[in-house]
């Protein structure tokens, strides 16, 4: 009797874990955030897929995508721009992001300027989305992406989220509204730079800042950098 307990309860448990919806990824696409938290992502190295839950209803995700193009001598990857994309689904829909392919590392330096990508859940039906670029303020060496979805999701981007703002004080006869304050950045102390090698990761991003910096910063990075020499 008791292990027919056991087995009852286990697979009622079973039943409601088979009921959430899923989101996979290749491992080309670099998850950073879903609905302003930092994922928990499973991977599958015998098929280079990455797997993680997803609430039902609206869900927004930070991701950017990374392709690897194969030539004759390497294999060579491209950064593409942090986007933002937000789409809804039902409790038992899985759901994975169809990545463009590309040839050639010139086709996927333009294609990854305006990404087209499909949303597909397990039926094949595509599911609709909306998508922005996260664009960032001048030239970052690092960035925290959760920070930054969550100014803009408060700034009302094209893909943006309602979000709760509101403070409430128990002692107060109503909620009082609190905008956030824009974080401090402690200015850093200078440390000699070394330039990465040609074709890191760390060139490509800078240049991909770089392309999205305003001519203001790219003129004042310019001057730093022959100040440098």
């Amino acid at each position: 009797m008791k292990n027919k307990a056991v087995l009852l309860a286990t697979t009622v448990i079973l039943s409601f874990s088979s009921y959430a919806a899923t989101l996979s990824v290749k491992d080309t696409v670099d998850i950073f955030v879903i609905n302003m938290e930092k994922p928990s992502l499973k991977g599958q190295s015998f098929n280079s897929v990455m797997t993680t839950t997803l609430s039902e209803g609206v869900n927004q995700v930070v991701f950017q995508y990374e392709p690897v193009i194969e030539t004759t001598n390497e294999r060579k990857k491209v950064y593409g721009q942090t986007q933002v994309v937000t789409f809804t689904v039902s409790e038992d829909q899985d759901v994975q992001f169809e990545m463009p392919s590309y040839r050639s590392v010139r086709s996927a330096e333009k294609g990854l300027k305006e990404l087209d990508f499909k949303i597909i859940d397990q039926n094949g039906k595509e599911v609709e989305k909306t998508l922005d670029v996260l664009k960032s303020e001048g030239i970052q060496l690092g960035r925290n992406h959760i920070e930054e979805v969550r100014e803009y999701n408060i700034n009302g981007g094209a893909a943006a989220v309602a979000i709760s703002y509101v403070a409430v004080d128990n002692t107060a006869k109503a909620a009082v509204p609190t905008v956030l304050p824009e974080p401090e950045i402690a200015p850093e102390p200078a440390v000699p730079v070394q330039l990465p090698e040609l074709d890191s990761k760390e060139l490509q991003q800078l240049k991909t800042w770089y392309t999205e910096a305003s001519k203001e910063d790219r003129k004042a990075f310019r001057k730093w950098l022959i100040d440098f020499e």
